[in-house]
């Protein structure tokens, strides 16, 4: 008799504003995948640890016609000890993550936290008040807990190549958690999770607030409806356009900024045999 539940095969370790979301809707689409129900990311090898496995596994019911369970997290790739706690539990299971130029990254991560009420000001003045824009940046220092446990098997795909060909990504991405490569999601050709900014410093407050407060109580179902609906992002949210959020962002302080990134970039160029040249531009 089978399980009430299974264990992931597969998990998406982040970092977030790569592509997660698309991601996470099209394994969602998927009929031979589970992803946790009701959440995109459930945080429990992160800030929810203390909640134990049985928890955890609650997330991924079993379905007879499933071949891969897992999740979609934007946080596990920068907790070290995130390694070690899914290599206890989960051993030899699928971890994907997906890259993106650093420079590119750190400016949507920016947009993204000024939409939150997380952070204030353009990215000159952010870059010295929070350095973590750039320490998440640092792909190589970040993935090497990952790989210094022989039991996890870890999967890097590039953003770049999702957005060059989205369906060609989709495939490899079906093909290395062991699903039928040839379904056809439907958000294959949109963009998912929009750069934008709140409408105002009261609408960025109330949306954390309102996220925060969720995943306290556990409501993450909630949560995860309340993201995915277009009524409530064109309610909070003003959409802006990708080139918006490098202004504010002089010459000198981005070829700064690929400098701090060389080392990493270089050693992930080294790993992958792929030449990331174009995110030295």
């Amino acid at each position: 008799m089978a399980s009430a539940f299974q264990r992931p095969s597969f998990i998406v370790i982040g970092p977030g504003r790569s592509g997660t979301s698309w991601i996470y809707e099209v394994l969602r689409e998927h009929p031979q995948v589970q992803t946790a129900g009701g959440t995109k990311e459930t945080l429990f090898f992160d800030r929810e640890y203390h909640r134990g496995l049985d928890w955890y596994l609650n997330f991924f019911p079993y379905h007879e016609n499933c071949k891969a369970y897992g999740e979609v997290s934007n946080a596990y790739i920068y907790n070290p000890l995130c390694a070690r706690r899914i290599r206890a539990h989960l051993p030899g299971v699928k971890l994907v993550t997906c890259l993106r130029n650093p420079v590119e990254r750190l400016l949507s991560a920016h947009a993204y936290r000024l939409r939150r009420g997380q952070l204030k000001g353009d990215v000159e003045h952010c870059l010295g008040a929070y350095p973590d824009l750039i320490t998440t940046n640092l792909y190589w220092t970040a993935l090497k807990p990952f790989l210094n446990e022989p039991e996890l098997d870890l999967h890097v795909m590039l953003y770049d190549d999702l957005q060059q060909d989205p369906t060609r990504f989709a495939q490899d991405l079906y093909s290395t958690i062991g699903v039928a490569e040839d379904f056809h999601p439907s958000v294959i050709d949109k963009t998912v999770n929009p750069a934008s900014i709140a409408r105002s410093p009261v609408h960025a407050k109330v949306s954390g607030f309102i996220a925060d407060s969720l995943r306290r109580f556990g409501a993450l179902g909630l949560l995860d409806s309340l993201k995915r609906s277009d009524f409530v992002r064109d309610l909070m949210l003003n959409k802006t356009a990708e080139s918006d959020r490098s202004q504010g962002l002089l010459p000198e302080t981005r070829r700064d900024l690929i400098e701090i990134f060389r080392p990493e970039i270089n050693e992930l160029s080294n790993y992958l045999g792929r030449d990331l040249d174009s995110w030295l531009s």
